[in-house]
């Protein structure tokens, strides 16, 4: 897949443009949050959490609903890693999202946006599921990063060393396209 090689008018090419929005959108979302997440913060953690949420469970329902493109020409392993990568940060954002929303109604506190909102969500202190579900986000995220590591470094691969096409799928939507 050389750069002059990207046939936009494939749909099995590339990406449409709800899933390149909802790509820039969760990069955006889970850097802040990533960088958001110690104790000194956290009603913002929780607040842009609130925010992401939606977002997030979209983008992950959106990529198993629409399956994945058309994997690049190279090794059969290099195409395994790449799809376990993207597995992953679905996982991953499904497990963070699902935890989050549940460990401040767990704790026995409100659910609150910003610290400022109440959102009615009926709190019941439990501190079993407490630990699992902390447990649980801490994993998700901390297993965010190295698979994030590996898909910068495998994005620059295809743009420095093999010079295709590849990253453009994530800039220039295909009509149709996944």
């Amino acid at each position: 897949m050389k750069l002059e090689a990207l046939n936009r008018r494939d749909r099995y090419a590339g990406y449409s443009l709800i899933s390149i929005a909802a790509h820039w959108t969760t990069a955006i979302l889970v850097t802040a949050l990533l960088l958001l997440r110690q104790d000194d913060v956290r009603p913002i953690h929780v607040g842009i959490g609130l925010i992401a949420a939606p977002v997030l469970l979209f983008h992950a329902w959106w990529r198993f609903r629409r399956g994945f493109p058309r994997v690049p020409d190279q090794p059969a392993l290099l195409n395994l890693v790449a799809r376990l990568v993207q597995i992953g940060f679905l996982l991953s954002i499904l497990a963070g999202v699902a935890a989050g929303l549940l460990i401040p109604p767990l704790a026995g506190e409100p659910l609150t946006f910003f610290g400022l909102l109440e959102l009615g969500i009926p709190s019941i202190d439990y501190p079993p599921a407490l630990v699992f579900f902390k447990q649980v986000h801490a994993v998700a995220g901390y297993a965010f990063v190295p698979l994030l590591a590996l898909h910068i470094l495998f994005a620059a691969k295809h743009a420095i060393i093999d010079k295709d096409a590849l990253i453009w799928r994530m800039l220039k939507p295909v009509r149709g396209g996944h």
